[in-house]
């Protein structure tokens, strides 16, 4: 038995509602991905949204509406996905690091105070493995805050949708998601301002008179499978945190701390270790894919000497263990079987 670390859930009403769409000969940008943008809008409880091929697209367009560019600094935390960079560097900013808290792995907005500058336009706040970030703390500072939810759809932060805080938030539907369209993105927005701009972007043709536009539009098909997808989401999300209990359990059990917040949706379930490659390595020799959730620090992409010390323990230490709402029964038993020997007997292989 191989178990993968991540794996979509595709169900026969996604199938078919991509079918019935590819029948009907619209499969380019049109109606369908209208209606996702409107479904995703109220179920997040903003104005609109404007979807995208991509989370990273997404993230490039928050920026873009807010006329960022060359000479701007942007706040994001080293500990996250490399995208959040490449869409700062896309638009020509300066990324400026911030370190993740002490107990948790968001942003910490003590570290954030300390690198705002007068040259600070937005900060770019990711909800990490399906755990709010402190956005009281952070929306303190007066500075745009463009929520990053590629991980978190669904989640809630004191009774609103995490994406209705932010000035802008963007989204992630690609095949690793907790919600899939293949790939793909989507930004939503209370501002009409900021709604105005982001769909100029993505107007490719027939436009009165030139402005420059960017070919990056979802396709139907594509919107199709999401709104089937997100009709599911909380059922997923239910799913997700009773995995996270039978883990929690197990791990209580064999006496070992697992700390997580509790109003997590689990995109994915991490836990500390002294030495992660020696633990994801024992955990393959079972046929389970563990992975360190993060890659690559950012700080590390550039070859900054600066001191992320919260940052460099996750990467350091973290683990992530199979969570989706796929894994069947005899699969949550195998990963348990293996957790209780690689963390209850420190049983090593490989």
């Amino acid at each position: 038995m191989i178990i993968p670390h991540s794996r979509p859930t595709i169900s026969e009403e996604d199938v078919s509602n991509v079918v019935n769409n590819l029948r009907s000969g619209l499969v380019a940008y049109g109606d369908e991905v209208s209606r996702f943008e409107q479904d995703l809008s109220e179920y997040i409880g903003v104005r609109g949204g404007v979807a995208t091929n991509s989370g990273t697209n997404a993230l490039y367009f928050a920026l873009k509406a807010l006329d960022i560019g060359p000479g701007d600094e942007i706040i994001i935390p080293s500990y996250v996905c490399v995208s959040v960079l490449h869409s700062v560097k896309y638009v020509g900013a300066s990324p400026v690091f911030a370190d993740i808290e002490g107990g948790g792995y968001n942003i910490d907005a003590r570290f954030v105070a300390q690198r705002i500058t007068s040259k600070t336009k937005a900060i770019i706040v990711p909800h990490l493995f399906g755990a709010a970030a402190d956005l009281d703390r952070l929306s303190r500072f007066g500075i745009p805050i463009i929520e990053d939810c590629a991980q978190a759809i669904g989640a809630e932060y004191k009774g609103r949708r995490l994406g209705s805080h932010g000035l802008l938030s963007t989204f992630s539907f690609k095949a690793t998601k907790l919600i899939t369209t293949g790939h793909g993105g989507m930004v939503v927005t209370n501002s009409t301002e900021m709604l105005q701009k982001l769909r100029q972007f993505l107007k490719y043709d027939q436009l009165e008179k030139y402005l420059i536009s960017y070919n990056c539009q979802l396709t139907d098909f594509q919107a199709a499978m999401g709104r089937s997808q997100l009709r599911q989401l909380g059922n997923f999300i239910e799913r997700r945190r009773q995995i996270s209990e039978i883990y929690s359990e197990l791990f209580k059990g064999i006496g070992y701390q697992v700390q997580h917040n509790n109003n997590s949706i689990f995109f994915r379930y991490v836990v500390e270790v002294d030495d992660s490659d020696r633990y994801v390595s024992s955990m393959k020799s079972y046929g389970i894919c563990c992975e360190k959730p993060v890659f690559r620090l950012l700080t590390q992409y550039l070859h900054s000497k600066e001191e992320l010390p919260n940052a460099e323990r996750a990467m350091q230490k973290t683990i992530s263990i199979p969570i989706y709402p796929s894994l069947s029964q005899d699969e949550i038993m195998h990963v348990c079987d293996a957790i209780e020997k690689v963390w209850g007997r420190r049983e090593w292989r490989g």
